[in-house]
């Protein structure tokens, strides 16, 4: 065997390392993607669901201070998972988890 064919199969082995290692990480990213936006339809939906409670409160009850506090509460509620929401989905969001595995993967 030559230093040429040697080396030929070295560099073989190291594009199939290569693709392997690249696949690996396409498909991790790709399960991080499914997760966010499973994470993002949850909130989505829960917001929702406090914007309808919150319609029902003000428009169909009759007031006083414990539904006028669930409706503040509702509000609330819904401003803030939109605001997460945005957070999430954003470079902020990012930055959040480089920050969380920079932090929990120290050895």
């Amino acid at each position: 065997m030559s230093l040429e064919e040697l080396l030929d199969g070295q560099r073989n082995e190291m594009t199939d390392n290569v693709e392997s290692t690249v696949l690996k990480v396409a498909e991790l990213e790709n399960e991080e993607k499914k997760k966010m936006k499973r994470i993002t339809q949850i909130l989505v939906l829960f917001s929702m669901v406090l914007m309808l409670i919150s319609y029902i409160l003000s428009n169909y009850l009759n007031q006083n201070d414990i539904i006028d506090f669930i409706y503040g509460f509702c509000n609330g509620v819904t401003f803030a998972t939109l605001a997460l929401i945005l957070i999430v989905t954003g470079r902020w969001g990012l930055k959040i988890r480089e920050f969380k595995e920079r932090t929990t993967n120290r050895d």
